[in-house]
């Protein structure tokens, strides 16, 4: 007497981009459901763009740009940092100390598909503070966007380009921690969160009253007759709002006047 054994028919595993967007829509949904991590994310480059906004006055020279423009389009560049780099040089971590990668590289998913969906979430989440900043300085400090297609597609390439190098450094930086506790400590301070923190500051010109805390070691910025770049402005995000300007030579207005 034979016994027929019943076989389970063979089921499809769904693909790695149906997968990564799964992941995407679970890692926004993880995010937004902590407040306190959406309202520090959004709101910490708001403050900033606002008090430097009121600080600093007058225009860069003889561009006729001001400075409030200046420290919005740094600004961006800065928030799309800390969405992206330092957000996932954290969160991986956070991850692996819980036990959640463990859980995870027990199932059939790809890895391929985890990241994706932290770089996806990160692409999202940094085009929500773009858009936040931009409103920002377009109703308080006249801010005007491209105003060509040619504009627009640098904005969009730059944008892009800014949160995939920023992405892929955090999740490289996300394995150096060994533990969540100073995860953030190493995300701020590594040198490729000092350097893109400094890449950020490329868009926004130096007050010359910064540099007199130390005056033996003062910036070429801080001369009494600086010369702006020869090359136009010193970042494309610049040049996408405010275009390419020839170089003049002339004293920088003060910041406060």
């Amino acid at each position: 007497m034979s016994t027929a054994v019943a076989t389970r028919p063979a089921v499809a595993l769904p693909s790695v981009t149906r997968l990564s967007l799964n992941r995407t829509v679970l890692e926004l949904k993880s995010f937004f459901r902590r407040r306190e991590a959406v309202v520090f994310t959004f709101s910490l480059p708001v403050v900033l763009l606002i008090i430097f906004g009121s600080i600093f006055h007058g225009t860069v020279g003889a561009t006729g740009v001001s400075y409030r423009l200046y420290f919005t389009a740094g600004i961006i560049a800065s928030g799309i940092m800390s969405t992206t780099f330092v957000n996932l040089g954290i969160s991986i971590v956070l991850e692996r100390e819980d036990g959640t990668l463990k859980r995870l590289a027990g199932t059939p998913m790809p890895k391929g598909a985890y990241f994706a969906g932290k770089a996806l979430s990160s692409l999202v989440i940094a085009a929500i503070e773009v858009a936040i900043l931009l409103g920002i300085g377009i109703a308080l400090y006249g801010l005007k966007l491209p105003n060509s297609a040619e504009r627009w597609v640098t904005f969009t390439w730059v944008f892009l380009l800014g949160v995939a190098t920023c992405t892929m450094l955090g999740i490289a930086v996300s394995s150096v921690p060994r533990s969540s506790r100073s995860a953030a400590a190493v995300s701020l301070a590594s040198p490729c969160g000092s350097r893109c923190a400094a890449r950020a500051g490329r868009c926004r010109p130096t007050p010359r009253w910064c540099c007199c805390v130390r005056p033996r070691r003062r910036s070429p910025t801080c001369a009494n007759t600086p010369t702006p770049p020869t090359s136009g402005w010193s970042c494309p995000m610049s040049r996408t709002w405010y275009g390419s300007t020839s170089a003049t030579t002339g004293p920088v207005s003060t910041p406060n006047g």
